[in-house]
């Protein structure tokens, strides 16, 4: 800015102290400012919580961000921050922790934004005691369960696709005789049985896999079976990837399509690119209910052995 008011004398701005980007940004998206400048992945994130903001254009060159250190100061400091970064690059911390706050951020469209946001006003409101009263039921964040819905069927109650998985949870006639639903059209029915699927995939996941990938693990099962994800893990280990974390099944799921690589575990081919979007479509939506919408906070959560009953063996999807 200091070089480009040298050439454009008229030009002013004003440097705010007191309040973070995110605040601007939400400032500017409410017409109260003409022009915020801030840094893109922080611009990136907040497309999805306010979609009619647009990039007008770069300024300077592109920076890294980095940790600093002064030239006299502790040697030892430094050396251990080295040690720590290699660490973090060599066990998958860091690829994990880049992919948890910016691996899905770029995933959805400016108009599915919109229509979510429009839609979360419009429709979640019919739904949102049903959501609740599932997670009293399971214990899982009723937004997640909410932000499944919205992946499987915008919160419409009728949908059919036209292999017969229906409902606002989208369910297969397996999966609904499993956890006991009698009209896959009740979205009551739906959204309860929806969520304890979900949480008998979190439960059948091996104890090693850990928050918040193991959430990911399971809305992938959701979509695609059991079996395939396990399938998929099968390939990650063989890649040299770790079948633990979800940045890492990421890139085997999509194998499961490839005759060179389906043919060559348990369950065979499967849309593997699709429990991909799914997972991270979900989380982006999830992540705007969470800015949006309050958590609930029931009067009693149950325990892992009070929800033993919705823990059964998967069936095939």
């Amino acid at each position: 800015l200091a070089q480009a008011k040298r050439k454009h004398p008229a030009l002013i701005w004003e440097e705010i102290d007191n309040r973070q980007t995110e605040d601007l940004l939400a400032s500017l998206a409410e017409g109260e400012i003409d022009y915020v400048m801030a840094d893109s992945h922080i611009v990136q994130l907040s497309l999805n919580f306010h979609p009619e903001l647009a990039v007008g254009f770069d300024v300077g060159r592109p920076e890294y961000l980095a940790w600093a250190f002064p030239k006299d100061g502790d040697a030892w400091l430094y050396k251990k921050s080295l040690q720590f970064f290699a660490k973090i690059q060599r066990d998958g911390t860091l690829k994990r922790l880049q992919d948890r706050y910016y691996g899905h951020i770029e995933r959805l469209e400016q108009a599915d934004v919109i229509g979510f946001l429009t839609k979360m006003n419009t429709v979640l409101p019919r739904y949102r005691d049903m959501f609740q009263e599932a997670q009293d039921i399971t214990g899982i964040d009723w937004r997640l369960l909410a932000a499944l819905g919205y992946q499987e069927s915008k919160w419409d109650p009728l949908a059919t696709s036209p292999t017969n998985v229906r409902g606002l949870m989208m369910l297969t006639e397996d999966t609904a005789d499993a956890m006991g639903v009698s009209d896959r059209l009740d979205p009551k029915q739906s959204i309860i049985a929806g969520a304890k699927y979900l949480l008998m995939q979190q439960e059948t996941l091996p104890p090693r896999i850990a928050e918040p990938d193991r959430t990911w693990f399971a809305l992938a099962a959701y979509n695609v079976g059991y079996g395939h994800l396990e399938d998929a893990r099968v390939l990650a280990q063989r890649q040299g990837l770790n079948p633990n974390a979800w940045p890492d099944l990421k890139r085997s799921l999509p194998l499961l399509s490839k005759a060179e690589f389906h043919s060559d575990v348990k369950h065979g081919y499967a849309r593997g690119g699709e429990p991909v979007i799914f997972t991270e479509n979900i989380r982006t939506y999830y992540d705007i209910l969470v800015k949006y919408e309050k958590p609930y906070r029931p009067f009693f959560t149950p325990t892992a052995r009070e929800r033993q009953s919705t823990k059964r063996k998967p069936r095939p999807t």
